[in-house]
């Protein structure tokens, strides 16, 4: 696996969709490079594309394979793309060379290869890092202290805890501290059109759902608990402070953040590195 960085607009490769034998999966492959590019003595073809900025290429076909190619060309420069090198990557290169014949032109030199980033894993200086109830690192808050971002470090919004309000990854306002709260330490959270969201109980680091139920509930070293006081996550880093920021956060992205996923790879991966070194999820790494 490796990055290539793009910053030219034109990219000097091709992709095309491809399937392993008749019934296998398909995916996005390099199906030609072009020369006095700087991309030409890195990738090659045959090479997959599993990654674009982060995001995953999962399960293409010719419309989704339309829309990334279009999604490539108006993307910002950089651009990062994530490959895995495929098997026949030299026989194929070698062939497209053979036809073109000799290269009369001088070519860019290449940068070399990058390492693929861990796009699993929050930066060292986020402010909160979300994690479920298995310790699986599901997200963070980033040391701006407004900007949410998920797993694979896309955005979820950006919440002003001093203002008291929240607004999506476009910067559209999703919600905002209610001015109809009666009682001091437990403050209501409405969406834009001013439909109750939920409270928050900053005396006891509490959540609390739009019918006054005990949702979420944090203690000191950051556990939280739901309503039935069985463990949902935590917040590393947790501060008093930041209970009105974590309930903003749980109330607009926590199902996201703290649901339940179903076995993956990685989720694999890391239960039987768990079982092997005894220790468990994301801060097994403190540990």
């Amino acid at each position: 696996v490796y990055d290539f960085s793009f910053d030219d607009d034109a990219l000097g490769v091709s992709v095309a969709l491809a399937r392993y034998g008749e019934k296998g999966r398909r995916f996005v492959v390099i199906d030609e490079t072009k020369r006095s590019t700087l991309a030409f003595d890195v990738v090659k073809p045959g090479d997959e594309v599993v990654a674009v900025n982060g995001a995953p290429v999962v399960d293409p076909d010719e419309a989704s394979l339309e829309t990334l190619k279009a999604a490539i060309a108006n993307a910002p420069r950089p651009l990062l793309v994530t490959f895995v090198e495929g098997e026949d990557r030299e026989r194929l290169y070698a062939e497209q060379e053979a036809r073109r014949g000799p290269d009369k032109a001088p070519r860019k030199k290449a940068a070399p290869k990058s390492r693929a980033k861990n796009i699993y894993a929050p930066p060292d200086d986020a402010l909160l890092v979300i994690a479920d109830r298995d310790g699986n690192y599901r997200g963070h808050v980033a040391a701006d202290g407004a900007t949410v971002r998920d797993a694979k470090g896309r955005v979820l919004g950006r919440v002003d805890a001093q203002l008291g309000v929240a607004t999506d990854g476009k910067g559209v306002l999703v919600a905002k501290v209610s001015l109809n709260s009666s009682d001091a330490s437990v403050v209501g959270v409405e969406d834009a059109a001013g439909a109750c969201l939920g409270f928050f109980d900053q005396g006891r680091c509490a959540v609390l759902d739009a019918e006054m139920t005990t949702v979420l509930e944090i203690d000191s070293a950051g556990d939280a608990r739901g309503h039935d006081g069985m463990p949902v996550g935590a917040f590393a880093n947790f501060e008093y402070s930041h209970t009105k920021l974590v309930a903003f956060v749980f109330l607009l992205w926590g199902k996201d953040l703290l649901r339940d996923k179903g076995k993956s790879v990685f989720r694999a991966l890391r239960k039987s590195v768990s079982s092997a070194t005894g220790a468990h999820g994301f801060f097994a790494k403190a540990a």
